[in-house]
């Protein structure tokens, strides 16, 4: 049992310490402006920040740590669904985007006011993965089948896997923990999802690390492209 439990804490840890590691290698690659990758690095990152709060020790009351959970749970829900939106460059995904993103918001603020944050938060979490998922399938589909001019490069299919893959898993700690409600299977589903968290993030880094930057034009070059063709026709 003590083996179980410190393999458990290991794991743990090396989960919450992997969400800065996209970051690490965005900083690397030079790419920390780049208009989609650095989103989802940063969303790693603050993720990182909270796991490393819980791990601390700083909040020890079993009612607060519950309550910090969830607030967590929502937030990060509905921090996805504001990147699905953000970082799409297809305006009927887009807009799509937007409208999930603000009918999730307005029924989820409806619902904390009608039923108390505690109680709504139970649906409320459930609705925001279902939603992050539908919406990875429906992006992944429409890239891998569209012919139009909107095309996406492997890297970021790549980083679209890792994020399906996380939120995957995390179907079985949210069952476990708002629905059927079971502390040892709870244990072994967040063991599950801390493994997952570290496949996502270092596919999340292969998918940053292979990204292929676009080369600006040389100006020079050019400019001497065009005396070279004036000289010809002189």
């Amino acid at each position: 049992m003590k083996e179980n439990f410190t393999i458990h804490n290991l794991i743990t840890f090396i989960a919450a310490v992997s969400f800065f590691a996209p970051l690490g290698v965005l900083l690397y690659k030079k790419l920390i402006k780049h208009p989609f990758f650095s989103w989802f690095a940063f969303y790693w990152t603050f993720c990182g920040a909270v796991n490393l709060l819980f791990l601390s020790g700083w909040v020890t009351e079993p009612a607060y740590l519950a309550l910090l959970s969830d607030v967590f749970n929502y937030t990060d829900g509905l921090l996805m669904l504001f990147l699905l939106y953000k970082t799409l460059d297809i305006p009927k995904l887009r807009r799509r985007a937007g409208y999930i993103l603000a009918g999730f918001a307005a029924l989820s603020t409806a619902g904390i006011l009608i039923r108390g944050f505690r109680e709504a938060v139970v649906v409320i979490i459930g609705v925001a993965v279902a939603l992050i998922l539908l919406q990875l399938i429906s992006i992944v589909v429409h890239y891998l089948t569209s012919t139009s001019k909107y095309h996406v490069g492997s890297s970021r299919l790549l980083l679209y896997y890792a994020l399906f893959f996380e939120y995957g898993t995390s179907i079985f700690t949210y069952m476990f923990s708002y629905v059927f409600i079971n502390m040892n299977v709870m244990q072994d589903s967040f063991l599950l999802y801390h493994v997952s968290i570290i496949i996502s993030t270092t596919l999340g880094c292969f998918a940053i690390a292979f990204n292929k930057r676009k080369s600006p034009p040389r100006r020079k070059q050019t400019r001497a492209i065009e005396q070279e063709v004036e000289i010809q026709f002189l």
